[in-house]
């Protein structure tokens, strides 16, 4: 099965692979996804965010006036606010 995110009613702007939940992160030589941004509608959207990371036991960090967070597998996600 697939997991698809998506806002503003676009059928799929992001889709997951729930069937590899504990996976091993790829190797340094393997094809990966190093990182991606997440463009949030305004700061508030974007605290919001945090805010819901946080609750799941994810650590965040500011990186000037985005935030970063990584994943299970260590890929950088980037929330930026418009």
């Amino acid at each position: 099965g697939a997991l698809f995110l998506s806002a503003g009613g676009y059928h799929h702007h992001l889709g997951t692979n729930p069937w590899a939940a504990g996976a091993d992160p790829a190797r340094e030589d393997e094809a990966r996804l190093l990182d991606w941004a997440l463009v949030l509608p305004d700061a508030a959207s974007r605290e919001a965010a945090v805010r819901s990371l946080h609750g799941a036991g994810f650590e965040t960090a500011a990186d000037g006036g985005d935030v970063l967070a990584r994943d299970p597998w260590g890929t950088a996600v980037r929330l930026q606010a418009r």
